[in-house]
């Protein structure tokens, strides 16, 4: 007979099953997952920096041929 999983959903982080409210099984989990938020966030702009910046380049570069 198969056995009934109760309702439950995983952290965000470590995808340990946690009760259906919440969203992390602990602060250290939290904490660690802001932070690599915070990072792809900050890869994300310098990405879109560098892009402009290489945009810009082949502009002049093509504008003194």
């Amino acid at each position: 007979m198969p056995e009934k999983i109760p309702p439950h959903k995983h952290c965000k982080e470590c995808s340990k099953p946690i009760a259906m409210d919440e969203t992390f099984c602990s602060v250290q989990c939290e904490n660690a997952f802001r932070a690599k938020l915070k990072r792809r966030k900050n890869q994300l702009y310098l990405y879109y920096v560098l892009m402009v910046f290489i945009l810009i380049a082949a502009l002049i570069y093509l504008g003194y041929r």
